[in-house]
């Protein structure tokens, strides 16, 4: 409710844009990750799909019994890996963070920080954490500017190149 004329035709540029783009979306809950792979070959098959996004990882089920959720997870990250390479596409999969008791804390994330990290780290090619500072207790710098408008973009893992940041201006 409070945009701009000036962002309003940014919006309406960029809608018009994206309804001249195929999209397709699957939002059955609960999909096994052989579900979610058959899905994709087809989509990819018929109508040639370019990336693949998955609103959460930790939200799949496995296809299959395991002794624990890690275990679990790290054969999903690791289908979803074989996935990305057979169909020569990007699957970018949105992860929870652990839990910490101090949502506050005043430091950046790792990957350690992920729910279930260690076979997604390993079975990713890019890590990527987006950081909000005043989130997190951050609310100026040492010269007193606001952060209440500073993201941060973590890129964690980047296989075979260095890790960075990326700052940005965050107006949600």
């Amino acid at each position: 409710g409070g945009m701009t004329p000036d962002q309003w035709d940014g919006y309406n540029d960029f809608t018009s844009t994206l309804k001249e783009k195929p999209l397709f979306i699957n939002d059955k809950a609960g999909m096994k990750v052989g579900e979610i792979m058959a899905l994709a070959r087809n989509w990819k098959d018929r109508f040639g799909i370019e990336i693949l996004f998955i609103d959460h990882l930790h939200l799949i089920r496995g296809d299959h019994n395991y002794t624990s959720a890690e275990q679990q997870f790290t054969d999903i990250a690791n289908n979803l890996k074989i996935l990305a390479k057979d169909l020569d596409l990007p699957v970018v999969a949105l992860c929870q963070l652990a839990r910490k008791d101090n949502i506050t804390e005043k430091r950046m994330h790792r990957v350690t920080d992920l729910k279930y990290s260690g076979g997604i780290e390993q079975a990713a090619d890019v890590v990527i954490f987006v950081f909000r500072l005043i989130i997190h207790g951050l609310d100026q710098n040492s010269e007193g500017n606001s952060f209440a408008n500073y993201t941060i973009i973590q890129v964690e893992k980047l296989r075979l190149l260095p890790k960075g940041d990326v700052k940005c201006w965050f107006d949600g």
